[in-house]
């Protein structure tokens, strides 16, 4: 005798498909995690080199002896990040 979600096609999911299922969202979660620890890796990798940067900007006055124009400073402040 066969039973009436075998009909409507939404009989509960076998061993083996509920295995499938938990791999994919372990897989996915994995691949989330990944995904967002390396946009922090990124974040890190900005700030280092805009402090970089200012350490340039730093030295560069200091062994110029002279002031920079605004243009200049923002020249040597964001040009890596553009």
């Amino acid at each position: 005798m066969r039973y009436s979600h075998q009909f409507r096609g939404d009989a509960p999911p076998t061993t083996r498909q509920a295995d499938v299922l938990r791999a994919h969202q372990i897989q996915q979660a994995a691949a989330a995690a990944a995904n967002q620890q390396q946009r922090g890796f990124a974040e890190a990798t900005r700030r280092e080199n805009t402090a970089a940067h200012g350490h340039i900007l730093l030295n560069f006055i200091d062994n110029d002896r002279r002031t920079l124009a605004p243009e200049e400073v923002y020249t040597w402040l964001y040009a890596g990040s553009e």
